[in-house]
């Protein structure tokens, strides 16, 4: 593993010096090395623009009671795409523009989303995450009469009860073990 990420990381920056040797060439040295600040900019501006309406669609759903599948692939999506921008280079900054166009941008979430639940619900560490971002989005269930009602899991918030108090007492016990 570790032989195949030195691989990777090499093949990476032989892509993209060769871009920047092409690029310079064409435009000249000063506009390549502008370029690659320029595109950093762009970069914070996209994720800026775009990932308020992506938090704002993710916060209205959550308040309705809805996990939204598409939102989450694109505020991941949006994240890639941000972090790639701000990477020194143009093929990574290409990559990362195509993160931010919309119909490319819910594809590469769902499917970084789909590797990352599959990861995680692997790894054991939080076997709820699958479950809750998994390959439904529908929580409705059928009651006793075979009608179709709305169940809402645990980790959704919920109204809380009008005028209605639970009293009750407790007490502690201590359980000295000698």
């Amino acid at each position: 593993m570790p032989l195949l990420i030195l691989i990777f990381f090499g093949l990476y920056g032989w892509i993209e010096f060769e871009a920047l040797i092409v690029i310079g060439n064409t435009v000249g040295g000063l506009i390549t090395f502008l370029g690659i600040f320029v595109t950093a900019f762009i970069g914070v501006a996209l994720m800026r623009h775009q990932g308020i309406s992506v938090i704002q669609r993710w916060q209205s759903g959550i308040n309705e009671g809805e996990i939204n599948k598409s939102t989450i692939a694109s505020g991941l999506s949006l994240l890639l795409g941000s972090v790639l921008m701000l990477l020194p280079g143009y093929i990574t900054d290409f990559i990362g523009l195509i993160c931010f166009i919309p119909g490319p941008r819910t594809l590469i979430g769902k499917f970084l989303l789909s590797h990352l639940s599959a990861s995680v619900y692997s790894s054991g560490l939080f076997s709820g995450f699958s479950a809750r971002f998994g390959s439904t989005n529908d929580l409705s269930s059928y009651n006793e009469e075979g009608m179709k009602s709305k169940t809402y899991p645990s980790y959704v918030r919920q109204k809380p009860l009008e005028e209605e108090i639970i009293e009750g007492q407790y007490e502690t016990k201590d359980n000295p073990k000698k």
